[in-house]
C-alpha cells in the first residue's frame, strides 16, 4: 500500500517540501542562538531563508508525480529545483515575516492555541528572517515590498517586549534601506 496516498496530487508535492524546509528549521535549533544557518548537506534550508517557491518541474526528480499536462512547463516560470529553491529574492521574505508575526500575536495573545512553538520562537523567526534578507546577499532588499509595512509590527512588538537587540538589528536594517532610498533620484 502506498504510504503517501495523495502522492500524484500537487499538495503532496508542496506539503513534502514544506515539511523539509520546516525540519531543516528546527534541526538547526530555529536560529536560536542568533545565527542565521546555511542549507544542510542535503540542501535543505533553515531558519531565515526563504525558497523562491516550493513547487518545481523536474519529473526525473518526482517519478511518482504527475505533471499537470494543461500546463506549459516550457515557461520562464518553470523553474528546477535548484532554481525553485533560490533563496535570492526579498520580495518573497516579506510574506514569510508577515506568517512568523502573525503567529507570534496568536501565540503571545492565545497560548492555548499553538502547540508547535512559544510567542518566543515566532517572533525569533521573524527577526531572523529580517536578518536574512537584508543580509546583502539577497536580492532587491533595498527596493521597496509589498507588504512590509508588516516589518514596522514586527519592530512595535519587539519594542514593547522588551527585546532591545532584535529591536535594534531590524530598526538598523531598516533605516539603512531608508538611506538608500533617499540617496535615489526616484525611490
Amino acid at each position: 500500500m502506498d504510504p503517501w496516498p495523495q502522492r500524484r496530487s500537487g499538495r503532496w508535492l508542496v506539503a513534502r517540501s514544506v515539511r523539509q524546509t520546516v525540519r531543516a528549521a528546527e534541526r538547526s535549533g530555529g536560529g536560536q542562538d542568533g545565527t542565521v544557518h546555511q542549507p544542510n548537506a542535503l540542501g535543505l534550508l533553515s531558519a531565515g531563508t526563504v525558497k523562491k517557491s516550493v513547487y518545481f518541474y523536474q519529473p526525473d526528480l518526482v517519478p511518482d508525480y504527475d505533471y499537470p499536462s494543461s500546463i506549459n512547463w516550457g515557461n520562464w516560470w518553470s523553474w528546477n529545483q535548484a532554481a525553485s529553491y533560490a533563496t535570492d529574492r526579498a520580495y518573497d521574505y516579506v510574506h514569510v515575516i508577515a506568517a512568523y508575526w502573525s503567529l507570534y500575536r496568536v501565540a503571545r495573545n492565545y497560548p492555548d492555541l499553538v502547540k508547535t512553538h512559544t510567542w518566543e520562537w515566532y517572533l525569533n523567526q521573524a527577526v531572523m528572517t529580517v536578518a536574512t534578507m537584508t543580509n546583502g546577499r539577497v536580492g532587491y532588499a533595498d527596493d521597496g515590498l509589498m507588504e512590509e509595512t508588516v516589518i514596522r509590527y514586527l519592530l512595535d512588538d519587539l519594542q514593547r517586549e522588551g527585546l532591545t537587540a532584535n529591536a535594534t538589528l531590524v530598526e538598523s536594517r531598516m533605516r539603512a534601506r531608508e538611506k538608500v532610498w533617499a540617496g535615489e533620484r526616484y525611490p
